[in-house]
């Protein structure tokens, strides 16, 4: 029957596909494990000093623009601006140069400038800010750490006590087992102090001025002398970075002035379809402003979820927008009431000047 004495006709017509599928098998490991290792070649030739200088001064290539469009995320008419931008002014290449801030901002600078002199529409000056947003965040991306153990001697937490007071905590020795903080003689001798071996939320700021959230432990606390206090805390491989705002916001004090409106329709987003502007007018001051809200002090106890008319100036343009009060809260010293106002209808123009204004674009 075509049979030696160790198997069946099954078992040999089996054989040679088992030993087909072990060999495919092994040709694709094989096959990814050299990929794997050309890949971390590449990569550490790429990110190699002698790389680096070799091609950072380089002026910038439609290759160039296209990996950044790639790592930012851009769509077709950021990426084609930005592709206008680097063919014009002609810096150098554009990856590196994105993990720099002020020549970046520069470029952009630029480009508004030129968009301002030949009467460019506000819809593509808006599209000027779109990017900078977005090279803006791919650059904090690049920068994210994910552990305390890069931190150096000086740098700062902030620890937040039941009362909602914030505590500066030094850092004076970062080691795999543990972090010493020096901590303030008052929050040592209270009782707001985190409880030994008790988890608790620290937060900082790197140096890439990202902020960040971490969860960690009180190991024990130190009078290392007298009168200077150390909490030592567990390292922390789980850092949450704070979410970025969409908008960058601008602090400074102006005089504005506000109505109350009554909605008389509503989009599905809640945002306002049609209002009445009331004829009261009130006094109150701008302390910050983005293209996505602003925080006005005022002296009247106004309401949460009220919308308001606000009229303010910016670069001595008069601008006008509705907001939506998301929170009201009291000043430090008791005397005004702090608004804090999502704007629900607000003109592009309007919304590029203050981009303009935030970022310091105009003159």
């Amino acid at each position: 029957m075509g049979l030696d004495g160790n198997g069946s006709p099954l078992t040999a017509r089996q054989n040679p596909f088992i030993f087909t599928f072990l060999l495919i098998v092994a040709i694709v490991i094989l096959a990814l494990l050299i990929f794997h290792l050309i890949s971390r070649h590449l990569h550490k030739h790429r990110t190699s000093k002698k790389y680096v200088d070799e091609h950072k001064n380089e002026i910038t290539t439609k290759k160039n623009v296209q990996n950044v469009a790639r790592i930012a995320s851009l769509d077709t008419e950021e990426h084609n601006l930005l592709q206008q931008i680097c063919t014009d002014y002609k810096p150098t290449n554009i990856e590196y140069l994105i993990k720099e801030t002020g020549p970046v901002a520069e470029l952009l600078k630029s480009k508004y400038l030129e968009m301002i002199q030949s009467n460019a529409s506000e819809n593509e000056i808006a599209v000027l800010f779109s990017l900078q947003y977005k090279l803006e965040k791919a650059h904090d991306e690049a920068l994210f750490i994910t552990t305390t153990n890069s931190l150096g001697t000086g740098h700062e937490f902030t620890y937040k006590d039941i009362d909602g007071r914030d505590w500066v905590l030094t850092l004076v020795k970062n080691s795999p087992q543990f972090i010493e903080l020096n901590i303030p003689k008052a929050l040592a001798e209270s009782d707001r102090k985190p409880e030994q071996l008790s988890r608790f939320i620290l937060s900082f700021t790197s140096k890439g001025n990202i902020s960040y959230t971490l969860q960690t432990r009180a190991i024990r606390y130190e009078e290392a002398k007298e009168g200077v206090y150390s909490l030592f805390i567990s390292n922390s491989n789980s850092l949450k970075p704070v979410q970025r705002r969409k908008y960058k916001r601008l602090s400074f004090i102006s005089h504005c002035a506000f109505s109350a409106v009554k909605p008389t329709a509503k989009k599905a987003d809640g945002s306002t379809k049609s209002y009445e502007i009331l004829e009261n007018k009130y006094d109150g001051f701008l302390q910050d402003i983005s293209a996505d809200g602003a925080r006005i002090s005022c002296s009247m106890p106004i309401k949460e979820e009220q919308y308001i008319h606000i009229k303010f100036s910016i670069n001595e343009k008069e601008q006008n927008a509705v907001g939506l009060i998301v929170s009201t809260k009291k000043s430090p010293d008791q005397n005004q009431f702090i608004l804090h106002i999502k704007f629900t209808d607000i003109s592009i123009a309007a919304k590029n000047q203050i981009y303009a204004f935030v970022y310091g674009y105009t003159g």
